[in-house]
Formats: structure tokens, sequence, C-alpha cells
């Protein structure tokens, strides 16, 4: 037995040995289990959330698994301004976080940072142990550094223990960095959504066929569409029928034309009309293709206005400039043939004093249509303009207007169409002698070069129909479809020397029609013009009009 003892002795400690190793791989493969389990821990939050505070959170958790420490901060790099901001942390106090700060402006932080490795320095605070600092960053762009006062020297680490949390650390700095570009992009987001809610314009997207994938808060506001139009619905199921017709054909254009179309139109929004200008423009994704169609919706009623404004205020302008012509020339004429009367023409002179006269009457008829012109103007605005209606002869009105008209167009030759006689009328004197003058003295007046001036008069079942034509300039169509308007005169060359004020015509359609009748026109540039008007064989009556 004495012999044998030598060989069982080897054996023992080869045994221990063996268990030895078997321990220190166990407890390897435990490390090792415990890192992955880390690992797959942040990788879970990761996957899951892009919220700042739970990856950061978890950070710290999963370091205090690896090393204990006392307190620790998360201390984020600010590129911009190039410090450090103390971000999460455990067991902080300000009087801790102001000796970082003193390390921090020593160069100690982005010194770690810059080197990319952990680095243990001596407590701050004397307290035994030291200080551990890991630095984050992805891709060489640094993200800051985890800082942690622990009890352990640096003879206590071990080369698995900065492996272990720099992995960590890096990995929690690209979590960190996406939080921070998606918080970002969803900041721009915003911001966009809320650039395009704050346009006085209506905004829309297509995207894929037919969807929106935007529409914008004027858009809604605008077309009145209600909340339960979301983005991605389809054209025709988020947008007015009438818009979309007009949409469909613009798209094409669109396309086919490789250039922004604009268009006008007007769609029923609201029980009113609203006119839109409709801009439609290609939208194409970086490699060029069109991806769809960005849609700019301008309410132009405001424009239209302003127009409409800027418009009247010129024929103000241009009605002031045209009265004062008006009501100058015949005072000049008057003037001057009364101060010859005066000072030229003897006492025994009668023929020259009727002629001269006559010419002040002339002028002082004129002087008197034109305010009559001008009160009738007032009184139809406020609604006051009387109508005395009873039983009138229209053939002998007319027969006295024509010969009144004659004499001051000796150029021209004036003739009266009708039957012999008519069925009595009711209507109001003045104001259809007013018609007459109005319409018979326009004729004469815009036939410059004289020519014929024909006044016709029509029986017909439904009235009598009188009809004015002349052989003058004419109207082009453009003047002849506001010829009836207020202030409107045609702006020609052919018309600069003419007179006039643009009511005469206004003020005839106001009577006319205050009768029961209707008047249009008819005109061919260089032509001649035709005015047509039919009264009722009853008449209407009109009173404090």
């Amino acid at each position: 037995m004495a012999e044998a003892e030598p060989l069982v002795a080897p054996q023992i400690e080869e045994y221990e040995r063996r268990i030895a190793d078997l321990r220190a791989a166990n407890e390897g493969l435990r490390d090792a289990i415990a890192q992955i389990a880390a690992f797959q821990r942040l990788s879970n939050v990761i996957s899951t959330t892009l919220e700042h505070e739970k990856i950061v959170g978890l950070l710290l958790d999963l370091t205090s698994e690896i090393v204990e420490y006392r307190r620790c901060v998360l201390l984020l790099y600010d590129a911009a301004s190039n410090v450090f901001r103390a971000d999460i942390g455990r067991n902080t106090d300000p009087a801790w976080l102001e000796d970082i700060r003193s390390e921090e402006e020593e160069g100690i932080l982005a010194w770690v940072l810059a080197k990319g490795t952990p680095a243990i320095l001596p407590n701050l605070r004397g307290e035994g142990g030291g200080s551990l600092l890991v630095p984050l960053s992805v891709g060489g762009q640094g993200v800051g550094v985890l800082y942690l006062a622990t009890a352990y020297g640096g003879s206590d680490y071990v080369a698995q223990h900065f492996e272990m949390l720099s992995l960590l650390a890096n990995q929690a700095a690209a979590a960190i960095l996406n939080a921070r570009l998606m918080k970002s992009a969803e900041a721009f987001g915003q911001f966009l959504h809320n650039c395009l809610d704050s346009m006085q314009d209506g905004v829309f997207v297509l995207s894929g066929g037919d969807r929106l994938s935007v529409l914008n808060r004027q858009a809604r506001s605008m077309l009145g569409l209600p909340d339960a139009v979301r983005e991605g619905a389809s054209l025709s199921e988020a947008l007015p029928e009438t818009l979309v017709q007009q949409l469909e054909p613009q798209i094409v254009d669109t396309v086919v034309g490789g250039q922004p179309t604009v268009r006008e139109c007007e769609i029923p929004v609201g029980g009113r009309s609203l006119p839109l200008l409709v801009t439609l423009t290609s939208l194409h994704n970086p490699e060029g293709r069109r991806d769809g169609f960005i849609g700019v919706l301008r309410d132009l009623t405001q424009t239209r206005e302003l127009a409409q404004l800027r418009e009247l205020d010129e024929v103000k302008n241009e009605f002031v400039s045209n009265v004062s012509h008006e009501l100058r020339t015949p005072l000049t004429s008057i003037k001057a043939y009364t101060e010859t009367l005066l000072d030229s023409v003897g006492a025994d002179d009668v023929e020259t004093r009727r002629e001269f006269l006559s010419i002040i009457n002339e002028e002082c008829d004129r002087l008197t249509r034109l305010i009559g012109d001008l009160l009738s103007l007032s009184r139809i605005q406020r609604g006051k303009l009387e109508f005395h209606m009873a039983e009138h002869d229209l053939l002998a009105l007319a027969r006295r207007v024509m010969d009144a008209c004659a004499v001051d167009a000796p150029r021209h030759r004036l003739t009266l169409s009708a039957p012999d006689s008519l069925p009595p009328m009711r209507f109001d004197a003045d104001k259809m002698s007013q018609v007459f003058y109005n319409l018979v003295g326009n004729a004469i007046k815009y036939s410059p070069a004289g020519g014929k001036v024909e006044v016709e008069i029509v029986p017909r079942e439904d009235g009598i129909e009188v009809v004015v034509a002349d052989e003058g300039i004419g109207l082009a169509p453009h003047d002849l479809e506001k010829v009836f308007d207020k202030f409107y005169r045609v702006n020609s060359t052919s018309t600069a020397t003419i007179g006039g004020t643009g009511l005469g015509l206004s003020i005839t359609r106001f009577i006319v029609e205050a009768h029961g009748g209707r008047i249009w026109a008819e005109s061919e540039l260089g032509k001649g013009s035709r005015f047509r008007f039919v009264l009722p064989l009853a008449g209407a009556r009109a009173g404090g009009r």
C-alpha cells in the first residue's frame, strides 16, 4: 500500500486543477450569460421604445449589475456648445455634480470621450475607491460619458468589466441617438404641420394614387369639410364633387405638360359660390419619379372684392372727372354767350339776340338733363325714385323727343316708324321721356359721322316694343355685356372725345324695369347699335322707389 500512494497524489492534484478550471470556465460562462442577458434586455427596450428616459434608466440599472456604484450620472455631450450636461443619474447631489463640472473644465471628460475607452480616476471626495468614466459613442460620434463613483480602485477592475460596460454604453449611445433623431424628426414634422396649418391658402397632397396624405386646416375650413374626413381618404371621398371634377382634368394636364398648372373655378360651399385659384404641381421623389401632386387652393373672394373696389374707385374718379367736364362745357357756353349779349350785341339786333338766347336755352336744357340724371341716380340708390303712373300716348311722346333731338343733330337723319295709333298705356311721362332722350341722344352722340337714327315702335302680343337704331361706331362684345352698368363708359380711341357720365343707360334700364319691361342691346363693332325695350300693355305701377 505504501508503494501506491505516490501515484495517487498527482492524480488528485490533476483532478483539483481540472475542477478549478471547470469552476473558472463556469464563472466565465455565467458572466457571458449575464452579459448576453443584459444586452438582450437593453435590446428589447431599444426595439420597443424611443423614449430617452427609459433607455438611460435601463443603462444605469444594467451597469449596476456589472459594477456596484455609490452614485452615477450620464453626462450628455452638446457638440454645438462643446459642453457636457448632466442628464439622468442615481443618488446624485449638487456638490458632486459641481465637482464633476470642475473635471469638465480641465478637459478630462472630453479626453475620455475622444479616447473611446473607459478610464479610472481617484475618488473626488476621498471616500476611497475611484471614479469610473465610460464613454458613449457610435460611429465616431460622441454622445456622452457615463460617470460612476464606485468603492473600487483601479486594481479591482478586470478587462471584462471594461468590455461589458463599453458594449452596453455604445449600444445605449446608438439608442440615444436614434431617440434624439426621432424626436428631432417629430419636432420638424410638427413644425411643418404648423407651417401648413398657418398658411392662408389651402394645401393638399395626393400620393399613392389618389389618396390624400396631407390636408391642412385652411383647406378643411375653406371647403367646409367635416372632421370625419381624414388624411388617407381618397380624392373622391374627401373633397367636394365639383372640385374633384375640376381637379381630374387638371391632373392630366399637369402630367402631360410636365409643368405646374393653374386653373380658376367656382364651387358651391355652404350655400355660396366659392371662387378658387387651384395650383397643381407634381411631387417627385429623390430619384425623380413622380410620387403624387401638391395642390394649393387660394380663395379669390377677397382678391375679387379688392379688384372690384379698385375698379369702383377708378370708376368714381372717372365719373367725377366726366361730370365736371359735362357741367363745365354748357356753363362755359352759357357764360360766353351771355357776356357777348351784354357787351357786344345791341338791343336792336333781335335776330342775333334770339340766336344766342336759343343756344343758352339749349345749354340750360342740357344742364337740366344732366342734373336730372344725377338726382335720379341718387334717388335710385336711396330707393326714393317715385313714379307717377297715368295713361299717356307713347307715340306722341316719341315724336316730341325726336323733334327736340333733331334740332341738335343737323348731320343726322332722324326717322320715326310706328303705326298711326297705339293702344293706351300707363307710364310715368317724365321718366319715359328720359328713356327716349337717353337712347336717342346716345344714338346721335355715338354716330359722330352722322347717318340715320331710326326709332321704331312695334305692337306685340305681350306689349309695345321700341327699337332705337343707329349707324355709328357700334359696341365690342365685352362692352355690350356692361353697357347698362352704372358709370360704365366705352373706352376706346373712337370714343375718347365723346362726353358722357355713364349714367344714362343704367337709369334707362331701371326705369324700363320699374314699368315691368325689359331692355337689351344688339351691336357689332363698326356697324352701329340697336337698343330694344318692351313695355307691357297694362303698364307697371311704381311708387316710392
